[in-house]
């Protein structure tokens, strides 16, 4: 049961941190004039 909620926790801690990311990256370059960037919400 340790080692399930273990990798429930760190998936949703990834998860976390991959939407952060995403958020924080497209926040970055939407200001660039980069019309080539695929968009990161579809």
């Amino acid at each position: 049961f340790a080692m399930a909620g273990g990798g429930i926790f760190s998936r949703a801690l990834s998860y976390v941190v991959n939407e952060f990311l995403v958020e924080g990256l497209a926040n970055k370059y939407a200001c660039l004039p980069i019309p080539s960037l695929p968009p990161f919400r579809t």
